[in-house]
C-alpha cells in the first residue's frame, strides 16, 4: 500500500503523521505550505477541494480531515491496539471523545490562537 501524506508542520497534519510513525508505516510526506498559498494551487485542489491540510493518498484514493485519517489508520491496523475494537462499548466512548475534541474543544483553542498569535501580527 502506497501512502502519501500532504501536510505541514504546525498544522493538523501532525496528527496522522505522528500516528503513522507510531504504526511504523512507510509513507511519503509532501509539504504544502498553506501559509504561502500553496493550498490554492490547481494541482493540490484536485487532492483537497478546499485546499486545506491534511490529505492522505492511499493508492490513489484520497481522504482528508485529520480525525478521519487517524480513524482509518487505527482501523486498518487493529493488531497495534491503538483504538478499541469496533462494536465494543469502549469503542463508543473512544468515538465520543475523538469527536468531542474536534467539534467542541478545539474551536475554543483555535479562536485563542487566532486572537493571541495570528491576528496580532
Amino acid at each position: 500500500m502506497k501512502l502519501t501524506l500532504y501536510g505541514l508542520k504546525q498544522t493538523r497534519s501532525v496528527r496522522p503523521q505522528w500516528l503513522m510513525e507510531e504504526l511504523g508505516l512507510k509513507y511519503e510526506m509532501v509539504n504544502i505550505n498553506i501559509f504561502k498559498g500553496e493550498g490554492f494551487m490547481k494541482s493540490y485542489r484536485k487532492i483537497h477541494p478546499y485546499g486545506l491540510l491534511p490529505a492522505l493518498d492511499i493508492d490513489g484514493q484520497i481522504i482528508f480531515e485529520s480525525g478521519a485519517i487517524c480513524h482509518w489508520l487505527t482501523d486498518m491496523y487493529p493488531e497495534k491496539a491503538l483504538a478499541p475494537a469496533i462494536g465494543t462499548p469502549l469503542r463508543a466512548k473512544y468515538e465520543q471523545w475523538m469527536f468531542f475534541v474536534t467539534a467542541t474543544l478545539e474551536p475554543y483553542a483555535w479562536h485563542f490562537m487566532l486572537h493571541s498569535k495570528i491576528y496580532r501580527k
